[in-house]
């Protein structure tokens, strides 16, 4: 039993298949020289025109076909040995790669420079961390380590994330890179030793490590998995190294709280022409109050708003002075959610920007939800004690009736 169990962890006997294809001009740099020479004029040249495709057509580069072996384990729960080499050079007379590949995956490929040493020995990336803020400030934090027995000169760290430049996604979905100095400021970082300001004394001497942070992620989807990879350069010795790896991550679900208020309130406060709002406790109480009463009866707009007033401010209050806005940041960044309130509901924007108001109260909950479906002429309820889905339904649109939400309720008053 324990042989077979070693057969099935050890033994490559499952076939796999990388196509590798050239990025952007797949074409033989002779092929295209002599093209260019039929077809130029004016020293300018219409690389569209059929002619010259039908020319350089004849000069395509053919992908290059990998074959590996992994174990049967692999195949079924992607543990034992694999197919391919984490890391892998390949190339014929024309085409040169530098292979980043997890499991049978190509993850993202280069094309090699000159007087490179790939992933020298002893000069690794690892403690990496992603903090995250909200949809356009999260940064990557990493940690190179130099013990390579050598020094490593004027270290740079190299950061390919969602929405850098640096690289592209070719037709078969893998992600090629090409970093250097000439990409934006923000994609690459220089390597800080034990706090040092960063270009004072650029050298790893072996044994040292040194941190590196780039911000900001963008473009990225709450929940959903993306790949970033790091790359660190520098002359090792008579050498140029670069040391590359990837990392999967996902940018969670951001859930509306403290902290998300702060950046909110932050924002508001960014647009409006009068006094800044500033927080109460009382009103806070009250925003407390009004989740419990309104979420006892969620299709009804500001439910039970005029008695709550009355009851905890007094006869003397009034709804002119008391002003409520019942929203659903759902899943949504602070950023994003201002946009959609400034597009999508207009009047709940109007009241946060009115002047008249300088105090707030906030309250977050949890609770069952009715809101409208889009696509609908209305986006949102215009006063209190409508019956939602018949206002919705009037319009000639529907509802969405989901039965756990985040509630922020937020109470405005002078």
């Amino acid at each position: 039993m324990i042989l077979v169990l070693l057969l099935v962890t050890l033994v490559p006997a499952v076939p796999y298949h990388l196509t590798i294809s050239p990025p952007e001009f797949p074409y033989q740099t002779q092929g295209y020289q002599a093209c260019e020479t039929q077809f130029s004029k004016n020293n300018s040249i219409d690389v569209g025109l059929p002619g010259f495709q039908h020319c350089i057509a004849q000069y395509l580069i053919p992908p290059i076909n990998l074959t590996g072996y992994g174990s049967l384990s692999f195949n079924l729960l992607g543990l034992g040995v694999q197919p391919f080499p984490s890391t892998m050079s390949v190339g014929e007379t024309d085409f040169y790669a530098f292979l980043h590949i997890s499991g049978a995956e190509v993850v993202a490929e280069e094309v090699p420079q000159a007087d490179v040493v790939y992933d020298a020995p002893g000069v690794t990336i690892s403690n990496s961390t992603v903090s995250e803020g909200f949809n356009g400030s999260s940064n990557v934090t990493v940690t190179v380590t130099n013990n390579s027995g050598q020094t490593l000169d004027d270290p740079l760290v190299y950061f390919s994330v969602p929405g850098s430049s640096g690289n592209f996604t070719d037709k078969n979905g893998v992600m090629w890179t090409s970093m250097s100095l000439a990409e934006a400021p923000s994609a690459f970082s220089p390597c800080s030793e034990n706090g040092r300001p960063p270009f004072s004394d650029q050298n790893l001497t072996s044994g040292g490590s040194c941190t590196a942070t780039v911000g900001t992620i963008i473009t990225t989807p709450f929940g959903s998995p993306f790949r970033y990879s790091v790359e660190a350069q520098g002359r090792l010795g008579p050498h140029y190294s670069i040391t590359r790896k990837s990392f999967l991550y996902s940018i969670s679900t951001q859930v509306a709280n403290r902290v998300w208020e702060s950046a909110f309130i932050k924002l508001v406060n960014s647009y409006r022409a009068g006094p800044a709002l500033v927080e109460s406790s009382t009103l806070d109480k009250f925003a407390n109050l009004r989740f419990n009463t309104a979420v006892t009866q969620p299709d009804i707009s500001d439910y039970g708003f005029a008695i709550d007033v009355a009851q905890f401010f007094g006869a003397n209050a009034t709804k002119t002075t008391i002003g409520e806005l019942l929203l659903f940041p759902a899943a949504q960044s602070p950023y994003s959610y201002v946009a959609s309130l400034q597009e999508s509901a207009p009047l709940h924007w109007a009241a946060l920007m009115n002047g008249a108001y300088s105090h707030f109260g906030i309250y977050f909950g949890t609770g069952a939800f009715v809101g409208v479906k889009l696509p609908c002429p209305v986006t949102e309820v215009p006063q209190a004690g409508l019956n939602v889905t018949q206002y919705f339904t009037n319009l000639g649109c529907s509802v969405n009736k989901i039965q756990s939400t985040n509630w922020m309720v937020v109470i405005l008053s002078a």
